[in-house]
């Protein structure tokens, strides 16, 4: 069996929760990463939203016959500012934890890891309602699916 420290032979009755070098080290190598993540997955949600944000300058010049489809524009801009904001709390964490392991800054850390709570809690959020439309989609491709024959 191996030969474990406990936090209570390493720090003694300190409550407080201190990070050794190498959860420092591993912590400063998440956030650059999550930095990028975040900048790059901001960038590409913009290059996304502008085209279609510029659609309708282009709708005057196609013939009548083509609808425009604001409806789904508009569903298409709600969630990429929705992915946007998924973004963003990857990189505000980033940056706050960056700065939190620089300046050993408890409060600035707890700021850091509530903003990768909401991306979860969000990306979670998400990731149900997904299933719940793939589970809807299933469920009418049974029951609407054998008229097709």
């Amino acid at each position: 069996m191996e030969n474990r420290i406990t936090t209570k032979e390493l720090y003694g009755e300190d409550p407080h929760m201190r990070f050794t070098p190498e959860i420092k080290n591993s912590l400063y190598k998440l956030s650059k990463w999550a930095k990028i993540v975040g900048i790059a997955g901001m960038v590409f949600t913009v290059m996304t939203a502008l085209p279609i944000l510029f659609l309708g300058t282009a709708l005057p010049a196609m013939p009548e016959e083509v609808e425009t489809g604001t409806f789904i524009n508009v569903i298409m801009v709600a969630l990429l500012t929705f992915a946007f904001y998924l973004m963003y709390l990857l990189y505000h964490f980033a940056s706050k934890m960056m700065i939190a392991l620089k300046e050993d800054d408890e409060n600035l850390t707890l700021v850091a890891i509530e903003s990768l709570r909401k991306h979860y809690t969000l990306y979670g959020i998400l990731m149900l309602v997904y299933i719940g439309m793939f589970a809807l989609m299933f469920l009418f491709v049974i029951l609407f699916g054998s008229s097709a024959l």
